[in-house]
Formats: C-alpha cells, structure tokens, sequence
C-alpha cells in the first residue's frame, strides 16, 4: 500500500473543515507530503489503516525495514495532540499499561507508537464480565502522582463547557439542572490528590496485548484518580443488548455496571453512578456545544441520574 493510495475520506475532510475551519484546508492540501514525509523518516511501509477514533485522526499500521508492526498516528494539530505526547511520555517513564511512544514530530503532530497485537478491542467483548474486570484494573493502574503545568485539569474541562453552554442562546432547562447537579458533584473530589488521568479509557481504548489489556490513546489530563472510570461506565451501553435500550434497560446496565466496577476499585457503586454522571455530562456538554444530536445522551442522564438519586 503506498501513499497515493491513501485518501482522505470525505467524513474526514469534514470533520477537519467543521472543527478547524480557518486551517483545515492548508492542512488537507499539505497532507499527501507529510505523510511520505513521514514515511521516510522513519523508514515504513503502510500495511493497512485503522478504523475508528477522533474524526480528524488518521491512523495507520505500518512495519519498518525490519519488519517490525507499528502504528502511525496524525492528524491536524490540536492541542490534544501535544498532551497525548505528553501523556504517553510520563506514562512510559512510570512502565504503565499503555501503548509506548516510540518517536514524535512536534511540528506536523506525528506520533510513531508501539502497536498492540493481537489488538482486539475491549468492545467485542463487552458482555464478558471476567474480561472486562480485568480492564477495569487499568483504571487503579493508570492514575498515577504527576505535576505538570502542560496537562490540562479536569475541573478546566467542566468549568470551559459549562461556561460555553452557558453563553448559548438556546438552553435547556433540564440540562441545566443537570450541569449544576454535576457541578454539585464534583465538589465531593476536589480536595482528592491531583492524579495524572487517561481522561478517555474506555471500551475501544483498551486493546488486548498478549493475553493482557493495554490501553491507547490518552487525552493527558489532571485530576482525581477516581474520575478515571466514568468514560468507561457510560459509553457503548447500547452493546449490551440485541434490541433498543429501554429507560429501565439503561438503568439496569449502568447499576450492573457500576456494582461490577465497584468490586475492582476502591470506590461504592453510588460513587462510581456519581463519577458516570459527572462525566456524562460533561460529554454531552461538548457534543451540545459542537451542534451535534444529544437525544440519546439525554436518556442516559436520565438513568444515571435515577442511579445518583
């Protein structure tokens, strides 16, 4: 597979022009170069190309002369470029259970990654309790004691997309009560010990290495340990069943959920409800504020929220 036969998808040329619409079309002319660029600075070959993921991110599986599987990620610039670098250095330092950093470009925003094999995703397996588990350990084992100024805070993440909710001109009553009860919330883990946090450790972030999970891509931010696991408890809960999920469907599996969770980190099922609908929210907030649909984000706030009261 050689360069010229990668093409930007249309959804992808989309997204960039939608989320960067004052550089994204610089950038997809520039793209075809930096690629080959890329290419040759690290001596690979393309062997196939990934699937999934932030839209603007194209990632490929590629192998060096030696033939040796990797995986080349970029993508426009974004600042979560930097702090996924950022991340994966502090975490490869600390030997944490994530897919190493082996090399980057800081100018186009290029990261050269181990590449995990047999690499199946946590998702397809989504009903096996044993395995997911063992995932979960991942949420004791990622957060780990760090002080960086680079590394944006969790609390910044709900203050930033409240606040540009809250400067819209159609607002929802309904979720505005919910962001001033997430608000509520989170004020219970303020004074936790700052952690340095995946920020987006869920289902298809975790992929099976040997006979293990590890997880990918890391946002890199800073915040209670605890905070790790609500990504994880809320999203793909559509998996779980053959047929369209019910009001009481979703709260059976979140209660199912957070009860399995509770067995394998040091927190209460009513807490780890709580850390699901804090994070939620907050998800929702961004896909508000982005002018994407939220009715199904909606009817999962209204689980959670029968769950946290």
């Amino acid at each position: 597979m050689q360069p010229a036969d990668i093409e930007l998808s249309a959804a992808t040329i989309e997204a960039i022009r939608t989320i960067f619409p004052e550089t994204g079309d610089d950038w997809i002319e520039q793209y075809p170069e930096l690629l080959k660029s890329y290419l040759a600075r690290w001596e690979l070959t393309i062997t196939g190309v990934a699937s999934g993921g932030w839209p603007t991110n194209l990632v490929y599986f590629v192998q060096t002369k030696a033939g040796e599987p990797l995986v080349l990620k970029m993508g426009h610039a974004h600042p979560e470029s930097k702090t996924e670098a950022l991340a994966l250095d502090l975490y490869g330092e600390a030997g944490a259970p994530i897919a190493r950093l082996l090399d980057r470009d800081d100018v186009g925003y290029g990261l050269l990654l181990e590449r995990l094999l047999p690499g199946q995703t946590l998702r397809g397996s989504i009903r096996d309790e044993a395995a997911v588990k063992k995932a979960l350990q991942l949420h004791r084992n990622l957060p780990m004691p760090v002080s960086s100024e680079d590394l944006p805070r969790f609390a910044e993440w709900l203050s930033g997309a409240f606040a540009e909710y809250r400067a819209g001109t159609e607002l929802e009553p309904s979720f505005l009560a919910y962001i001033g009860l997430t608000e509520s919330l989170f004020e219970k883990f303020c004074n936790e010990p700052d952690r340095l946090l995946h920020g987006d450790c869920h289902h298809e972030n975790i992929l099976l290495d040997g006979e293990g999970w590890t997880a990918i891509d890391p946002k890199g931010v800073i915040g209670p340990a605890i905070m790790e696991s609500g990504r994880f408890l809320h999203n793909f809960i559509e998996d779980e069943r053959d047929v369209p999920l019910t009001h009481q469907d979703r709260i059976e599996i979140l209660r199912r959920r957070c009860q399995l969770a509770s067995e394998v980190l040091d927190a209460s099922s009513q807490t780890l409800a709580q850390v699901a609908f804090i994070d939620a929210t907050l998800s929702t907030c961004w896909s508000v504020n982005s002018g994407q649909p939220a009715t199904s984000a909606f009817a999962l706030l209204a689980a959670l929220k029968t769950l946290v009261d």
